[in-house]
């Protein structure tokens, strides 16, 4: 793994802090204070953030994504050799590829559903929606009942702030992560240890945006802060449903390592946007 480096000097004179944060020590002595800023998102920690870890910056997941070295690496594909993942230049939705033809991993799901007429209020979970430019859309059920216009984002199904400008694109805090984090797309390859996945996960330590390559065992490492996880199951220490199965025969006692050892089971990400504050 390439040494990380400091987004102002590029000097890799730095140092880990917890989360997101790191420091600089050639970029401190220089400006004779400390120097801080977000490794995911490569820009400088605000002075009056508060005690967070976690990078509080607009579009800190969306930017973190897009500076991933990832290529795609496929020699029959048109765009081999190009990032994995782009913004969208109208609304910036997170897109990737399949190799034969474009396919926005996060919109894709917005199209489809609203081909069906199936798209609904993270609300009140009725469809009688009305969408406007962009991603803003309005429920009129919740507006009736609010006695108010009640508007929402359709990427990441939060309301849209009132004091907003007119924007069109989503300026909540971590839009395009929750949006990624929300689609319907699962890992379809028969061969993967990861088959009926959500096609993105978010690094239980920073949020950073991962996904699986296909090849080997459920357990990856965060390319970013090294944690350890299992993408199925999201947990840090998993053996994994064949260990079990062995476990189970051996002892025949499955329940004794209930607390220590248990089903590799896959879930959805509602989990990761609730524990990390999403």
């Amino acid at each position: 793994m390439n040494s990380p480096k400091c987004p102002h000097c590029q000097q890799s004179d730095i140092r880990k802090l917890d989360g997101q944060r790191a420091v600089c020590r050639s970029c401190s002595k220089v400006k004779r204070c400390v120097f801080q800023f977000c490794w995911a998102c490569q820009r400088e920690w605000p002075h009056n953030a508060s005690t967070t870890n976690s990078c509080m910056l607009p579009n800190c997941a969306l930017r973190a994504a897009l500076l991933s070295v990832k290529l795609i690496s496929e020699p029959q594909s048109s765009v081999n050799g190009c990032p994995f993942l782009r913004a969208c230049p109208g609304c910036h939705a997170l897109l990737t590829h399949n190799g034969l033809s474009s396919v926005n991993v996060v919109q894709e799901d917005l199209s489809h559903e609203r081909s069906k007429g199936r798209l609904t209020c993270p609300i009140c979970q009725q469809s009688d929606i009305g969408i406007l430019d962009g991603q803003c859309a309005v429920c009129r059920s919740c507006s009736k009942s609010k006695r108010c216009v009640f508007q929402f984002c359709l990427a990441c199904q939060r309301e849209w702030p009132r004091d907003s400008s007119t924007t069109k694109s989503c300026m909540l805090p971590n839009c395009a992560l929750r949006a990624a984090l929300l689609s319907d797309t699962k890992i379809s390859d028969p061969q993967s240890s990861v088959r009926g996945c959500p096609y993105f996960r978010a690094c239980p330590g920073c949020k950073a945006l991962l996904t699986h390559n296909g090849i080997g065992c459920p357990n990856i490492v965060c390319p970013h802060c090294e944690r350890h996880f299992c993408f199925r199951c999201l947990r840090q220490r998993c053996f994994g449903v064949i260990r079990i199965e062995a476990l189970a025969l051996l002892t025949n006692r499955l329940s004794f390592f209930q607390d220590d050892v248990s089903p590799c089971r896959v879930v959805d990400n509602k989990q990761s946007l609730t524990v990390l504050g999403l």
